[in-house]
């Protein structure tokens, strides 16, 4: 059973948590999430959306780049272990027309030297390791890299 399912929550459902609904602390944040796990993309969505941002889930560079052309995201979090490989998807945002100057946060179970080097080395705003960022830690590291 999928989060939204269990809290009862609709896959449309916006709320309100604008600084004027005394709920939130800021601006409601396009944030485009790219995760080859839909279980853990729904997860950090909902965790997200409960924190004043508008989420938007991928599973693919595809998906992302043709959702961009209609709508441009204030954010992007990319999975680093996607299949087609995080880091081909982050050079690609990074050469986009639109999205270049874009923060970018990488969201990972990757936790080597290494490889977090090779993410840093594209100008990324933070570098996270999925199972030390709960979905509050990820929207305090959001609202850091959107200010």
């Amino acid at each position: 059973m999928s989060l939204r399912a269990r809290f009862r929550l609709k896959p449309d459902r916006e709320q309100d948590f604008s600084p004027s609904s005394g709920r939130g602390m800021h601006k409601q944040v396009l944030v485009a999430l790219l995760d080859g796990d839909p279980d853990v993309a729904e997860m950090y969505a909902l965790g997200l959306s409960l924190r004043g941002f508008r989420v938007k889930t991928y599973g693919s560079g595809a998906e992302l780049f043709a959702a961009a052309n209609l709508e441009l995201p204030d954010i992007v979090v990319i999975d680093w272990d996607l299949p087609a490989g995080g880091e081909a998807i982050l050079i690609a945002v990074r050469r986009h027309n639109r999205m270049s100057a874009i923060p970018v946060l990488i969201l990972t179970g990757l936790t080597q030297t290494d490889e977090v080097m090779g993410g840093l080395q594209y100008a990324v705003s933070g570098w996270h390791v999925k199972i030390h960022t709960p979905p509050g830690a990820l929207a305090d590291a959001l609202v850091a890299a959107s200010a």
